[in-house]
């Protein structure tokens, strides 16, 4: 995130007027996308791990996260990879996995962005290429506050899995009650 005495540039108008063209385009562009992270990434392709819907919704909360950054001045609202790390997280999905399906969608930005660049003219072109530097920091904040959601529900995960199998360990070491049922079953719960 942005340090406090950093404060963000107002973005080009020209940046935003590309941002806004992008916005026009939204369900289109979230339709491309996801069938691209769904296309080169098996386990998002598959639909087992994360329903195709689940996905979709997700690419729009995030490319609207995205394109938003393109037109404010203002610290960039986080919640929204956030929200993206914690749910992958709880699913399953492999922290790499995820962070190459945020990459191809800063890349899939990107190249629309040029794109509409090169079709206003060579000053677009330009702004966007001046703006490079604030994309790159809003895609490194966005890693990060991805990494940490996602770290942060694994620990979760971990804590609450331990606390669970100390439980067992203590009902079947003293002969206590279990919700799990008698003392064979715990065992076996806990691969004993």
């Amino acid at each position: 995130s942005y340090p406090a005495t950093m404060a963000r540039a107002a973005p080009h108008p020209e940046v935003a007027r590309l941002a806004a063209a992008l916005k026009l385009r939204f369900d289109e562009l979230v339709d491309r996308l996801t069938d691209r992270i769904a296309a080169e990434i098996d386990l998002y392709g598959t639909g087992a791990v994360v329903a195709p819907a689940e996905l979709r919704r997700s690419v729009a909360d995030n490319f609207t996260f995205m394109l938003g950054q393109m037109s404010t001045s203002d610290d960039p609202d986080l919640g929204p990879p956030r929200r993206t790390g914690r749910r992958r997280a709880q699913e399953g999905v492999p922290l790499p996995e995820l962070l190459r399906a945020y990459r191809l969608g800063f890349m899939f930005l990107w190249e629309e962005l040029l794109a509409e660049a090169r079709a206003a003219g060579d000053g677009a072109v330009r702004a966007l290429t001046d703006a490079a530097a604030v994309i790159l920091s809003c895609s490194d904040d966005y890693a990060i506050a991805l990494t940490e959601a996602y770290r942060d529900a694994v620990s979760d995960r971990i804590v609450t899995t331990d606390r669970h199998r100390s439980a067992l360990v203590e009902a079947l070491v003293t002969g206590g009650v279990s919700d799990h049922g008698p003392a064979w079953e715990v065992a076996k719960l806990l691969d004993l």
